[in-house]
């Protein structure tokens, strides 16, 4: 049964989604920002994180079904944010909230909406170039221990991420993993020889990470070739394969090959799929990667490199390799790989340093030797993937609650710092989006524009005002000192008062992305929120064709008892489905 709602009544449905969505994320915004301690499959977890917060309040913390869709509205805008920049998820879920609710006042006076979002888009334009001017470089690990202390509140993980930065280059790959052992309680950090390429998963399905949107295999082994695998015949000595991996007391594969086509497509699905299924009870995990480089003579030299560092066999086509006559003794073992839609990091073992080595000084000895500009290209991009290095970050704790939150904590940090990296970073605390506010004007426009110039305009000093009110600060006043300082200046109420002080001294900044991403994000959703006049959900019916609701989470021992939709939605139009 379809259900429903027009105009004001449909905004304010949803609106009333959106504000529990934001009262419970915007509480753990600051230096004061309180925890979200919540129950989810009998287990509990405590957490900062706005991502973590929305996603549990859109799945299970919601029954009503026009609450839900509003809490999904705003989920989204954090969802944005964490995919494009790892952080900023809290910013944009309040900034997004600031906007519905000064605009719905707009709009149901029977403002021009296609006018508001004009200018509400010419206000992010000039906000940018606001922000543009106040920014920093952050090439050094001073600057990438304040970025990550902000983002964490935690000296030690900020220290963690400055030293990984460091030692594996402000682009190497460092990974957050959760200790084996709660007895110790401290983070530690390890760099191991690695490797990095620009090549990811084949298929969505090898997907096992679905936070991160990764597939991850541990102490797995690995099959090195550059042949096209698209036949029958392919699939089969794969399946022989992956039997003898399988009798050998592994459960997970790594095929990296030239290209994967046809059937190998079934293969790869069919057999991940069995492996979910049966919880790896009688089938392989298989990730299939397709060999980096270009050209034939590269992507044979690359994967031969992938070979050394894993103790493989290279399989190649002009070396006489076939697939028929491989065994297990000539595939190579993995501590770790973690492969994305675009990239992958594999971690060999230790006893093949003294092969890695080697293997450097040979390309250093062709790259000597070479005289073509193409040619020494190749061997720097080689050298870089086998020196890139991998630095793993371990989070102990005392239990699985203080583990989760730390791991979020730490996996925040390193994503903003990234990003502080890559674009530089302002002043923080919410400062820098209450002087661009400053810097917006009202005057030149047409009445709807103003008005969507209007919305970021108040929306801005949000951040700030939230940030303040956790401080236990009063939030006008704050703000009336944020507008009064140098461009350079922020305010710190880490003591329980605000007090100016210099952003980049004292390490109070935020990343230009990732102000940039929270607040194109919460505009993008506000619009979708004001551009709505019908809004429209799916009733569940009981046996009787009466319509009820209920939990979508959880089995039927969580279910609520069936109510008639006329006690909770009496007075508004109910269609069944055609």
């Amino acid at each position: 049964m379809i259900t429903l709602l027009f105009g004001k009544d449909g905004r304010y449905s949803v609106l009333s989604g959106m504000e529990k969505m934001h009262s419970a994320v915007a509480a753990s915004m600051g230096p004061s920002g309180r925890n979200f301690f919540f129950e989810e499959r009998d287990n509990t977890y405590l957490s900062k994180d706005g991502a973590t917060i929305a996603r549990f309040i859109h799945g299970a913390g919601l029954i009503d079904k026009f609450e839900r869709a509003g809490a999904s509205l705003l989920r989204r805008a954090s969802q944005k944010t964490e995919e494009e920049a790892g952080d900023g998820t809290t910013q944009s879920t309040v900034l997004a909230y600031a906007m519905a609710m000064r605009g719905k006042e707009f709009v149901n006076e029977g403002a021009n909406v296609i006018a508001i979002e004009r200018g509400m888009r010419k206000a992010y334009d000039e906000v940018v170039k606001h922000l543009e001017g106040l920014k920093r470089e952050a090439k050094d690990r001073q600057a990438w221990e304040n970025v990550a202390y902000i983002s964490s509140r935690d000296r030690k993980v900020a220290e963690i991420i400055g030293e990984a930065m460091e030692r594996v280059g402000p682009e190497g790959f460092i990974r957050v993993d959760t200790g084996d052992d709660w007895i110790d309680h401290e983070m530690k950090l390890e760099v191991k020889e690695g490797m990095t390429f620009p090549r990811g998963y084949t298929h969505d399905i090898e997907i096992n990470d679905f936070k991160k949107l990764t597939c991850t295999l541990k102490n797995c082994r690995i099959l090195v070739t550059d042949h096209q695998l698209m036949t029958e015949n392919d699939a089969k000595e794969l399946v022989r394969i992956s039997n003898a991996v399988y009798a050998a007391g592994h459960k997970e594969i790594v095929i990296i090959a030239k290209k994967f086509a046809g059937i190998m497509i079934d293969f790869i699905m069919q057999t991940n799929s069995k492996f979910i299924a049966t919880k790896g009870q009688e089938s392989m995990r298989v990730l299939t990667i397709e060999a980096p480089g270009y050209g034939s003579s590269f992507t044979d030299e690359f994967c031969d490199d992938i070979a050394v560092i894993t103790g493989a066999k290279f399989i190649g086509e002009r070396q006489g390799g076939k697939l028929k006559y491989v065994t297990i003794d000539d595939l190579g073992t993995c501590q770790l790989v973690e492969s994305s839609k675009k990239e992958t990091h594999i971690i060999g073992l230790s006893d093949n340093q003294m092969a890695v080595s080697t293997r450097l000084a040979q390309i250093e000895a062709q790259y000597d030797n070479a005289t073509g500009e193409l040619e020494k290209r190749r061997m720097e991009e080689r050298k870089a993937a086998l020196t890139s290095g991998v630095a793993i970050i371990t989070v102990g704790g005392r239990n699985t609650e203080n583990i989760g939150e730390k791991k979020a904590r730490v996996d925040d940090a390193k994503l903003a710092t990234r990003c502080a990296y890559d674009e530089g970073i302002v002043p923080g605390g919410g400062v820098s989006y209450v002087k661009a506010a400053d810097a917006l004007a009202l005057d030149g426009e047409e009445s709807g524009e103003r008005l969507g110039v209007e919305i970021v305009k108040d929306a801005l000093l949000s951040p700030l005002m939230t940030i303040a009110r956790n401080c236990c600060l009063d939030p006008e006043v704050t703000v009336m000192k944020a507008q009064n300082l140098l461009p350079e200046e922020t305010l710190n109420m880490n003591t329980g008062r605000s007090y100016p002080v210099n952003a980049f001294n004292e390490g109070i900044v935020d990343p230009l992305k990732v102000l940039k991403s929270a607040l194109l994000n919460a505009i993008e959703t506000a619009l979708i929120f004001l551009t709505t006049e019908t809004v429209g959900v799916s009733i569940p019916e009981d046996k009787n064709g009466r319509p009820i609701m209920e939990l979508i989470k959880g089995d039927a021992q969580d279910a609520i008892q069936p109510r008639r939709a006329s006690k909770i939605f009496g007075g508004i139009f109910t269609a069944k489905k055609p």
